[in-house]
């Protein structure tokens, strides 16, 4: 026995050595140990092809797992590593290759549980080379983010040193090296190296550092390319009760530069900002060039509420050239159609559009807006809102939506009286309109200071586009009064018709004397017309004289024509 007891102690050793040889070294040694391994594993993993050794590479190919909404499969993963840093406590893994990784996650719900980071630790060294994952798709709640690739040299145990982690995506690549502590308040110090291309093709690119740990980071950036910026902020328990602050110097932006089809405006911008979950605040004062304007001004101060609502506390822009600045204030909720808002604006030297011939131009005003845009009321009260109308104020109340609006009331003071108009004006899906408007106390006199008077009206008017045609049908149903000393009335109808205007009745009556008309004016003419005037100054200042005529204008606007019969007595015309 003594002698055969180093014999059999020299073929079991023998015999287990050539076994693990043959386990290690064979990619049948390799099957075998997966299959002695494969009651260990998870039900749900499936390798559909597994070659190579135990000592590497390995390759194993059709991989799926799938588990609580959980979906993970890779067309192939080769691993190759070093067996013998194993002796020194060292899992060396130099080659991971993964090709083809799609993950689906189940649907995500809201939780107002605060989130936990695990306590990772290694009992032995874990080293990474030439790691790489080539197409990785993640999908969740119907969205779909991927990557191109990603490729990671890393080390780990109690810290992970990462020599360089890339990752590359379609518009965008980012490149991080430093150092992570992954357990307990997650201590890190790394240095970011990033490009973004926009869908306008526009690159930005930024470098930077993240460091400090999860009770409190601090982030700074430096943007290059088409949006120049510094960003210095500061993140405290981000998975708690997150705070931040941030300050933003934007030292050059061009928005051409960022998008072809955005307006062109270029400049500076500050922005310092705090806040936390639910509430936050903004400020920041912009310097800028916009094209239509030239050189531009504003500041402003946000907040934003609990409720996701936003305070605008002060909104000021300033064009010097044009003299013209804004302000405004109130309050906008984020959601459907726009959201909600309720803003106010005071302004000073308001024109638009800002070139060209403007619609609105108003030296001093106020107005104020609330609802959405599907629905909202608005409310405006400013001088004439172009140069051409008298001096005069206005003011208006609507209600409206995406196609139109319904003035409550339009409130012109002007001439000395008022002349109010009420109905609705559409512009979806056509322009329509039906105004209702009455005036009183008119005095002609502050334009015409020969045609002094009072007078009173009402009337009434319709209008529309129809095949690129503009109709237009006016009532005058009433205006009386006193016009130069004299008692005047006006009834009358009349619309526009295919670039002309019919006049259905004109009857104009001033003391005794009477002026009548009906016909058409346009390409072709045809009007008749009368006058009868026992005293002609009834009609005209400083007129003198008996006028009974009556005439026919026809003809075309190029060549009229003209045929009347008159009789007169003692004329005289200044």
């Amino acid at each position: 026995m003594k002698r055969l007891l180093p014999l059999v102690m020299a073929v079991s050793l023998l015999t287990s050595l050539i076994m693990l040889t043959w386990v290690a070294t064979t990619e049948s040694g390799l099957r075998w140990t997966y299959q002695l391994a494969e009651s260990y594993l998870p039900s749900e993993l499936h390798i559909t092809t597994l070659e190579g050794r135990l000592i590497g590479p390995i390759m194993a190919k059709g991989i799926e797992y799938q588990q609580d909404g959980i979906s993970i499969k890779s067309h192939q993963i080769t691993l190759d590593w070093i067996p013998t840093s194993l002796l020194a406590a060292n899992i060396d893994i130099s080659r991971l290759h993964i090709q083809t990784l799609k993950i689906a996650l189940p649907q995500s719900e809201k939780s107002d549980q605060p989130i936990t980071l695990p306590d990772i630790h290694l009992p032995w060294r874990l080293t990474l080379k030439d790691s790489v994952i080539d197409d990785l798709s993640f999908t969740q709640n119907e969205k779909n983010f991927d990557v191109k690739q990603i490729k990671l040299n890393a080390s780990l145990l109690s810290q992970m040193d990462i020599e360089t982690l890339d990752i590359n995506a379609e518009t965008f690549s980012i490149n991080i090296k430093g150092e992570l502590q992954p357990s307990h308040n997650y201590r890190h110090s790394l240095k970011t190296h990033w490009q973004v291309e926009l869908p306008s093709g526009a690159e930005i690119k930024g470098i930077g550092q993240l460091a400090g740990d999860l009770k409190k980071t601090h982030l700074q950036q430096q943007l290059t390319g088409s949006l120049q910026l510094t960003l210095d902020a500061e993140v405290s328990d981000p998975f708690n009760q997150l705070h931040w602050q941030t300050k933003i110097d934007v030292t050059e932006f061009d928005t051409l530069k960022l998008d072809r089809n955005w307006p062109a405006m270029s400049g500076k911008l500050h922005l310092n900002g705090l806040g936390n979950l639910t509430t936050a605040t903004l400020k920041g004062t912009l310097a800028g060039d916009y094209s239509e304007t030239g050189p531009l001004d504003a500041s402003f101060e946000l907040q934003r509420l609990s409720g996701n609502v936003i305070q605008i506390d002060r909104l000021m822009l300033h064009a010097p050239v044009s003299k013209t600045q804004l302000n405004a204030s109130g309050q906008w909720m984020p959601g459907p159609d726009g959201g909600n808002m309720n803003i106010a604006l005071r302004w000073q030297n308001l024109r638009w559009p800002i070139k060209d011939d403007p619609w609105f131009d108003s030296a001093i005003g106020s107005g104020w807006i609330d609802g959405n845009i599907k629905r909202y009321q608005l409310g405006l009260a400013t001088d004439r809102p172009w140069p051409q109308a008298p001096p005069s104020d206005w003011y208006a109340s609507a209600e409206g939506n995406l196609d139109g609006l319904n003035f409550h009331a339009l409130r012109v003071n002007a001439l000395n009286g008022e002349t109010t108009v009420t109905g609705p004006l559409d512009w979806s899906p056509q322009l329509t309109w039906q105004a209702k408007a009455s005036a009183t106390d008119i005095d002609p006199a502050n334009l015409w200071p020969q045609w002094p008077g009072q007078i009173d009206a009402a009337l009434t008017s319709t209008g529309r586009f129809e095949n690129g045609q503009l109709l237009v049908d006016a009532d005058i149903t009433q205006l009386t009064g006193k016009l130069r000393g004299y008692p005047v009335s006006l009834l009358s109808h009349i619309n526009w018709r295919n670039e002309g205007l019919d006049i259905t009745r004109f009857d104009f009556r001033s003391g005794s004397s009477q002026v009548s008309a009906q016909g058409r004016i346009g390409e072709i003419l045809k009007l008749d017309w009368s006058i009868a005037a026992r005293n002609l100054a009834e009609l005209y200042p400083q007129a003198e004289g008996q006028l009974q005529a009556e005439g026919h204008l026809g003809g075309t606007q190029d060549s009229p024509l003209i045929s009347t019969s008159f009789k007169g007595k003692a004329l005289s015309m200044p």
